[in-house]
Parts: structure tokens; sequence; C-alpha cells
């Protein structure tokens, strides 16, 4: 009885490494330049140079990555749609000023310039400045 028990253990531990061995590694998520990571539905990252204000929306890049070519706004979408939804702004290298605003256009969350980051999340009820 032993034996087989034995036996029984060795054959499935050695199936095992087998099925391990096969199977394909996870698929992992990709950065790309304009959005389409495979974790998210609405992409991971745009890379722009502004050309005017940015309205964000429920769709767009949780990352932004932004060369400014004055000063320019960024509004936020009006509301998250998960609790835990949010948007890290980049600002590149140079002398202009991104106003990240809420979708109301007058409330200032943070003013940015010059290589400096913000990341916004929204809490069920408010987008917070981490």
């Amino acid at each position: 009885m032993f034996a087989m028990k034995t036996w029984i253990h060795t054959a499935a531990l050695v199936l095992g490494l087998v099925l391990l061995a096969v199977a394909p590694p996870p698929a992992r998520a990709q950065i790309t330049r304009n959005g389409g990571g495979l974790d998210s539905p609405r992409g991971n990252t745009a890379v722009l140079t502004t050309s005017g204000d940015i309205t964000l929306t429920l769709a767009s890049a949780r990352y932004q990555i932004l060369t400014l070519d004055a000063d320019r706004d960024v509004y936020l979408p009006p509301a998250g749609l998960y609790v835990g939804d949010c948007y890290t702004v980049h600002v590149t290298a140079g002398i202009y000023v991104c106003s990240l605003k809420l979708s109301d256009t007058t409330t200032l969350v943070v003013d940015l310039i010059g290589n400096t980051t913000a990341t916004v999340l929204w809490d069920g009820t408010a987008w917070r400045l981490l």
C-alpha cells in the first residue's frame, strides 16, 4: 500500500512538472506609446505634445506624458468609473505650466511644471491628489 501511494505521489509530481514545463508563461502587461496595454481596456500610456488643452475621459490612458507647447489645462472626468481609478500626469522638462483641474474647469488640483508628476485617484466621491 505504501509503495502504491509513493508511486502515485511521484507520478503526480512528475506529471505536474511536465505540465509546468509545457504551459506558456502568463501574458504580461505592455506599455505602449499610445495606449493598448494588455491589462487595461483603456490602455496604459499616452505620450503627447500638446496643441491645446486636454480633457481626459474614462477611456483615456492612465499615464499621460506631456510635452507642453504653452501653458495648458488638463481636465479630469467628472467622476471615476470605479473606486481606485487613477491618472498619472507627467510634464516633461520645460517652462510651461500644466494646470490639472476638475471637470468644472475652475477648481485647480495642482500645477505641474518642468519634469514633475502628479497622480490623482477617484475615491468614490472625489478626485484625490496623491
